[in-house]
C-alpha cells in the first residue's frame, strides 16, 4: 500500500481467484483481474520453457468497461495477444477449474500431463471435479466462460448422460492431453523444488464455496487431502494415488 498512488492499479497474475482478497486490501478500485492462458515449466537456473501457447484474459472485476483495460493490454500483448472481457469472474473460474485438475492431480500422480490423461481413471476424475466445480459455479451464479480460448465449453462437455456423451468426454480430454503433453503442473514443479502447492486457492477454494453454499464436493475434497499429504511427506507422487478407495466415480 505504501507504494501505490490513488490512481495506481494493481494486476493479478495468479493462478486461483485472489482478486476478491486483493479488492479487501486494496480497494476495488485498484484491481484488474487477469487470467494467464499459456503454460511455461521452471526446469532450473535461467532455464524456462513454454510448454503451452494461449493469451492473457484482462479485465474489471465489477464486470463494469474500464478505461485502464487498454493500455494494460498494450503491455501484455508484447508477450503473448491480450484479451479484454467483461466477465473477467467467469474467465478466472473457467482457468480455476482447469488449474484444479491439472494442477492437483499432477501433483498426485507425480507426471506430465500427456502421461496423466493417457490414463482412463484419471480422466474419470477430471469429469467429476469439473461437475462439482460447475455446481459450485451455479450456485454462486457465475457464469463460467469456455477454456482454451474458447475451445472448452464446460456447459457442453457436461451435458448428457450416454454412453457416447461420456465417451465424448473422454475423448476431448484424451486430445488436450496429447496437444498438451508437456505441460507439468506448477503445483508439482512447487513439490519438485521442497515447496507447498497452491491447493488451498485452486481445489480448496472450490471446497470452501461449496461448503457457503450447501454444494458437496467429495473428489475435491479427496483431491485436497492427499496433496496436502504429499505436502507433508505422509505419501509418494504415484499413478498409483488415483486408485485410492476416496476416488470412486
Amino acid at each position: 500500500m505504501p507504494f501505490l498512488k490513488p490512481e495506481s492499479t494493481v494486476v493479478s497474475l495468479q493462478n486461483g481467484i485472489s482478486e476478491p482478497a486483493l479488492a479487501n486490501v486494496l480497494g476495488k478500485n485498484r484491481v484488474v483481474g487477469c487470467v494467464v492462458g499459456w503454460g511455461a515449466s521452471h526446469n532450473g537456473p535461467a532455464e524456462l520453457e513454454i510448454t503451452s501457447g494461449g493469451e492473457f484474459v484482462i479485465g474489471n472485476i465489477d464486470h463494469n468497461p474500464d478505461e485502464r483495460l487498454a493500455p494494460i493490454q498494450q503491455i501484455l500483448q508484447t508477450v503473448y495477444p491480450t484479451r479484454i472481457t467483461n466477465n473477467i469472474m467467469g474467465e478466472l473460474y473457467s482457468k480455476l477449474i482447469i488449474n484444479s485438475c491439472i494442477n492437483s492431480l499432477g501433483v498426485i500422480g507425480g507426471v506430465r500431463l500427456g502421461r496423466l490423461l493417457a490414463n482412463k481413471k484419471v480422466r474419470r476424475i477430471f469429469i467429476e471435479l469439473m461437475r462439482e466445480a460447475m455446481a459450485v459455479a451455479a450456485a454462486m451464479e457465475i457464469k463460467v466462460e469456455p477454456a482454451g480460448a474458447g475451445k472448452l465449453d464446460f456447459y457442453k462437455l457436461l451435458e448428457g448422460k450416454t454412453w457416447l456423451a461420456n465417451l465424448n468426454r473422454h475423448l476431448t480430454i484424451r486430445i488436450i492431453g496429447l496437444k498438451y503433453r508437456r505441460i507439468k503442473s506448477s503445483s508439482l514443479q512447487s513439490i519438485e523444488r521442497g515447496r507447498r502447492t497452491e491447493i488451498d486457492f485452486l481445489n480448496g477454494y472450490l471446497c470452501d464455496r461449496g461448503r457457503e453454499h450447501g454444494v458437496p464436493t467429495p473428489i475435491n475434497d479427496a483431491v485436497c487431502d492427499m496433496v496436502r499429504k504429499i505436502e507433508n511427506g505422509n505419501r509418494q507422487m504415484s499413478l498409483g494415488n488415483i486408485e485410492d478407495p476416496a476416488f470412486i466415480c
